[in-house]
């Protein structure tokens, strides 16, 4: 009795089928439910007015049960959500690998991507000479370097945001013992060209203090500079002759990028114009022309550069590139000259003043044979107060896995900003502060040390990645490694600062510095900006 009347309706279903033209697809659970479910409901709702109640009410019943099986058997499976294959990258870091090695040159913003090779073998080493890189060496994301070309001739050079000279070793250098400057045949070295014009003037530049104190000295010249397709003419720079400075067996010599009142170059220059002058009757304003046209002839090359307009503005920014120990959180690093990377406008980014020295601390800095009278010192401290001197701004605090362990108002705190240096260096109390890993007798600490460093700066929190805390040994040790913290050396009259931040920040964090004008510092301050 119900046999029957149940193979109607289904027949009925089918037949709606074909008028209807649907078909079945089982994959898709929208279409089984009208081509499906619809006809039989329908059927059984007609069958509820023609047959008895009791059957009618099992076919109708039968027909939903039906359905609903129907309905879940077709439907599709639940898939695992796919990652998205969407760079999450900012653009400027999107694009740098498609840069060309010269980079590009765009709206008075040059743009360098940072290719990255590595000197084989070669330990990791805290040192000052940790820099940016141009499809040069680095050792163990420590040093960094660009290739430029002076008098014709292709040289690799360090950036050093904590100098502000730019020299080169020559082939005929040599070290205090009589040897060869460079003992790597593959580092390029300059030839004095044709367009090589000396000044009859001499540098010498100490780095560091002690027994590991390292030394350049040579000739200052001028010859013509390209980077990429940018070529500038008379660039001042150091010619030199004489090293001890082992970074010559990495690079060809420093490009430093720091503010031109830390040149050494400018400093020779400026007490030999003095020299040659009668500074006990000279007035203030006599004096300060000498020192402004000094800091205009020996300007280091990206203030040089806006001034001859091929950038527009005495600006640049740079982010390193991150390998070590593995490919998690690496990216490839940018260096633009004139202006901020793609994509990025200057409100993204977090802006302090750079910190300014008496002018009379400056000038004394650049005077080593000569003292000026304290009455036209003083003139001229009230018509020039103060200067920058260094890449040097405040911070607001330090946080060790989210504890503050400093804040500026335990004293005034100041960070120097160097590319030439591959730790983060702390004050002494801080470092040795047990919220951080503290080195055993040899200077080691456990490779499996992780811990989180971030610095407050102009009311924003920038952090720098575990990776650059904890830096191996060597390439097969994976137990002992050097901590990416070190000690700062007290702060001192032309080095107040308390912290330095060296390529390890660089690697977190975009960094941009307008060097401003140092003739007009109202009008145009110099300042850094984070990201």
């Amino acid at each position: 009795m119900i046999i029957a009347p149940i193979s109607i309706w289904r027949q009925f279903a089918c037949i709606l089928f074909v008028i209807n033209g649907l078909p079945i697809d089982f994959r898709d659970t929208n279409t089984s439910v009208l081509n499906f479910c619809l006809p039989l409901l329908l059927v059984a709702t007609v069958e509820l007015q023609t047959l008895p109640a009791t059957m009618t009410l099992f076919n109708f019943f039968a027909a939903l049960l039906l359905c609903g099986a129907f309905v879940l058997a077709s439907s599709p499976a639940p898939t695992a959500t796919p990652f998205s294959s969407k760079d999450l990258r900012p653009r400027f870091l999107q694009e740098a690998a498609s840069l060309p090695r010269a980079g590009i040159f765009k709206d008075s913003v040059y743009t360098f991507p940072l290719v990255k090779k590595r000197a084989s073998n070669s330990p990791a080493k805290a040192k000052r000479h940790g820099m940016i890189q141009l499809s040069t060496s680095d050792l163990l994301d420590e040093a960094y370097g660009i290739a430029i070309s002076i008098g014709g001739q292709e040289v690799h050079l360090t950036l050093d945001t904590g100098a502000s000279d730019l020299w080169v070793v020559t082939s005929s250098c040599k070290t205090p013992n009589g040897h060869n400057c460079t003992s790597n045949p593959e580092i390029p070295l300059y030839t004095p060209s044709k367009s090589f014009q000396s000044q009859n003037e001499s540098f010498s530049i100490a780095y560091g203090a002690g027994p590991s104190s390292t030394f350049v000295s040579g000739k200052i010249g001028t010859d013509n500079v390209a980077i990429g397709n940018l070529s500038l003419l008379k660039q001042t720079f150091g010619s030199t002759v004489s090293t001890n400075d082992t970074i010559v067996n990495l690079f060809s010599g420093i490009f430093g990028m720091g503010h031109a009142g830390l040149s050494e170059l400018m400093s020779a220059d400026f007490e030999q114009q003095l020299l040659a002058s009668n500074v006990s009757s000279m007035d203030a304003q006599s004096f300060l022309e000498i020192y402004f046209k000094a800091l205009e002839k020996n300007a280091p090359l990206v203030p040089h550069m806006a001034a001859s307009e091929l950038i527009s503005k005495p600006m640049f920014s740079m982010t390193l590139q991150r390998e070590e120990p593995t490919s998690e959180g690496s990216n490839l690093g940018v260096l633009t000259l004139g202006g901020l990377p793609s994509g990025v406008s200057n409100d993204s980014l977090t802006w302090v003043p750079v910190k300014h020295y008496p002018t009379k601390t400056v000038i004394s800095g650049h005077l080593k044979n000569l003292t000026v009278p304290t009455l036209l010192m003083n003139e001229v401290s009230k018509m020039l107060p103060s200067v920058p001197l260094r890449l040097e701004v405040p911070i607001d605090g330090l946080y060790v896995n989210g504890q503050m362990l400093l804040n500026s108002s335990e004293g005034n705190l100041t960070a120097l900003l160097d590319s030439g240096t591959a730790r983060t260096l702390l004050p002494s109390g801080a470092f040795k502060s047990p919220l951080l890993p503290q080195p055993d007798a040899n200077g080691f600490v456990p490779c499996s040390t992780l811990y989180n460093i971030s610095i407050g700066i102009g009311g924003q929190i920038f952090s720098i990645h575990p990776f650059d805390l904890v830096i191996p040994n060597q390439l097969n040790d994976t137990a002992n490694c050097i901590s990416g913290l070190g000690e700062a050396s007290p702060p001192t009259e032309t080095s107040t600062f308390s912290f330095l931040f060296g390529t390890a920040f660089f690697r977190s964090n975009l960094v941009a510095i307008n060097l401003g004008n140092i003739t007009n510092s109202k009008a145009s301050p110099s300042s850094i900006g984070f990201l």
